[in-house]
């Protein structure tokens, strides 16, 4: 009888136990997701829970979908190639506001331009980066995951807001990729760049064939 007690109390214990651990990872999935939604406010409803179910999505749609204009990809200012490829990630060089302007803007952040102007030439570096992307893949639906961007922001002695600079960039890829666009990254303050451009970034991208 005590036998018998024993090995339900224990079976009842485990059903607890796993019942717990059950909820426990319910709610972590649930604080990620929220945290995720939180993160990308950009994105229209619904989207995140589209790519969380693991759907398909067309990003070469996409991209239309949301009015954006990618442009001729800028080629390469120096002896090294626009993207390299090892494995299943592709690594893209550093690429500025320059491609699809009338004017290519020079100067610094925080002196010759406002953050919310480096915020819209983040983005626009971003545009040069798809469609490099788009050169190299012929298609965006290669693209599985953004991994990394690497913002390095012109900008003077003072200035404190390289995050917000690079945001321009980073909103754009979640805006285009839902949740694969959310990426790792790093931004740093430079006293110069190539050409004096306000921001120059470098990517990486996981592909699948």
């Amino acid at each position: 009888m005590g036998s018998t007690l024993s090995t339900q109390n224990t079976r009842s214990l485990l059903t607890n136990s796993n019942l717990k651990l059950t909820n426990s990872s319910i709610g972590l999935a649930n604080l990620s997701l929220n945290l995720l939604r939180n993160y990308v406010p950009a994105l229209p409803p619904g989207v995140l829970g589209v790519l969380s179910k693991g759907d398909k999505v067309d990003f070469d749609s996409r991209v239309i979908e949301l009015g954006l204009v990618l442009p001729k990809a800028s080629n390469p200012q120096g002896s090294y190639t626009n993207i390299v490829k090892t494995g299943n990630l592709l690594f893209v060089s550093g690429k500025g506001p320059v491609a699809g302007l009338d004017e290519v803007p020079k100067g610094k952040i925080g002196k010759e331009y406002t953050v919310e102007e480096g915020y819209q030439f983040a983005r626009q570096t971003g545009l040069d980066i798809l469609a490099a992307l788009k050169l190299e893949l012929g298609s965006l639906n290669k693209i599985s995951r953004v991994v990394k961007l690497q913002g390095f922001v012109n900008a003077t002695e003072d200035f404190e807001k390289h995050p917000k600079v690079l945001d321009g960039c980073s909103d754009l890829m979640a805006e285009v990729f839902g949740e694969q666009g959310v990426h790792a990254r790093s931004v740093f303050g430079a006293a110069s760049v190539r050409g004096n451009l306000p921001i120059i970034i470098d990517s990486i991208f996981e592909v699948v064939e």
